[in-house]
């Protein structure tokens, strides 16, 4: 009688003992499956606010999005290409994404080039690898106004003034000067020494791209080409910023020397709306004497 009771009593405990896990391992498979829940809401909502369909309180913000100290420069708005587009291939901390000859027109079509700007460009023609010409450009511009200044060796060789209704150009060269009615809006076409950037992409048409990319720079998202012009043999370097789609540098080589080379500073570039009370692009700039 004793042992069916010892027997009946080590069943109780087993069963008990089963119950008990059963009631553990269900209380485990409800974590598990609310965390999941909760990760995937996560990623969800992190992704629709990154592809800027969701907009989160600043305390969500703060939690799930790293913000750099007001120290620190910020990123611009469309920056956010380089978290999903970065390689190995970027220097000085940079990102850089490669893409095709189309979608870099793309990209170009819909920069808008703002409508006050302050250049400094220095222009280096080259025989035999040593400096035959060189030129300093300065140009303003304020929305439909532009004035250019080319000196070379501190000789002031060429002052343009269009002030929207006339434009004024005297030669120190030549000796000569001209006025007459302005007859078109302001295009760098007409503007020495800064290509618009279609010319370089119509040139690249005539050669073959060897590299390019889009890298995440100090001051700002730079377009970097090389192409091959056989014909002509002739090689050409060129940067673009894609916050202004100004040609920033240029190097030309014929045959194997250096034959032209460009850069371009940006001092200033705003839209009207944007100007600064200190700008240096003042209307003074286009009075035709």
């Amino acid at each position: 009688m004793e042992k069916k009771i010892k027997k009946n009593s080590s069943r109780e405990r087993l069963r008990d003992s089963l119950r008990e896990n059963n009631g553990i391992t269900r209380a485990i498979s409800v974590l598990s499956l609310m965390l999941i829940l909760a990760g995937l809401f996560t990623f969800i909502t992190v992704g629709l606010h990154t592809l800027d369909l969701l907009v989160l309180p600043d305390f969500v913000q703060n939690i799930f999005f790293y913000r750099q100290d007001s120290g620190e420069q910020a990123r611009t708005d469309d920056s956010d290409i380089y978290d999903f587009l970065s390689s190995a291939m970027a220097e000085r901390g940079g990102f850089s994404a490669e893409f095709s000859l189309d979608y870099i027109r793309g990209i170009i079509s819909v920069i808008n080039t703002p409508d006050n700007l302050y250049l400094e460009t220095v222009a280096r023609y080259y025989i035999d690898g040593a400096v035959s010409r060189d030129a300093e450009m300065s140009l303003w511009r304020r929305e439909n106004k532009h004035k250019y200044i080319i000196s070379s060796g501190g000789e002031l060789e060429e002052l343009y003034i269009n002030n929207g209704e006339f434009e004024f150009l005297e030669n120190n060269i030549t000796g000569s000067s001209r006025r007459r009615v302005s007859a078109a809006n302001f295009s760098f076409r007409s503007v020495p020494h800064i290509s618009d950037i279609n010319y370089y992409l119509d040139l690249i048409e005539l050669g073959v791209i060897i590299y390019y990319e889009i890298s995440r720079e100090f001051d700002g998202n730079i377009l970097s080409i090389i192409y091959n012009i056989e014909e002509l043999d002739q090689r050409e370097y060129i940067q673009v910023s894609l916050e202004t789609g100004l040609v920033l540098s240029v190097r030309t080589y014929v045959g194997g020397e250096l034959f032209y080379a460009n850069e371009t500073s940006i001092i200033e570039a705003h839209f009207i709306e944007d100007t600064p009370a200190d700008t240096a692009i003042t209307d003074e700039l286009f009075v035709i004497r």
